[in-house]
């Protein structure tokens, strides 16, 4: 399922609704801990810098990625995010990290290859319940 950027802004809204709303009945913000023992970071990034944003991730702690090639849905609403004129190919590098190194790993890729730098990358992450090795 792709999902238009609108409707990701929607339900990025209505979960940040319901967020606040639970910290106003409570009185102060809940502390959510990460059960999970490892995440996967996904990096939405022009197209050519996916090798220097593996070199400074695996300067931050990750031993290796995957490059996915992707181009963005509905390119004619989405051709500015914020402001920021976004290239249609992309490649999105997919980092499987343990949580320990998954800040660091994030913060050192957004550092260098931020929104507001020619990369224009785009971070977040996901906790992984289970990790199997194949052999």
């Amino acid at each position: 399922m792709i999902l238009a950027p609108t409707a990701v802004n929607q339900l990025i809204a209505v979960m940040a609704a319901r967020f606040s709303e639970n910290i106003e009945s409570k009185g102060s913000p809940e502390t959510m801990k990460n059960e999970f023992n490892y995440s996967i970071i996904l990096v939405a990034v022009n197209q050519g810098y996916t090798d220097s944003v593996m070199q400074t991730a695996k300067k931050a702690g990750a031993t290796g990625g995957t490059v996915i090639r992707a181009r963005i849905a509905d390119a004619d609403q989405s051709e500015h995010f914020y402001g920021i004129a976004l290239q249609e190919e992309r490649e999105i590098v997919a980092i499987m990290t343990p949580g320990s190194t998954r800040d660091a790993i994030m913060e050192a890729i957004n550092t260098e290859f931020g929104m507001r730098t020619d990369a224009q990358a785009i971070l977040l992450s996901l906790p992984v319940e289970k990790v199997f090795k194949i052999s």
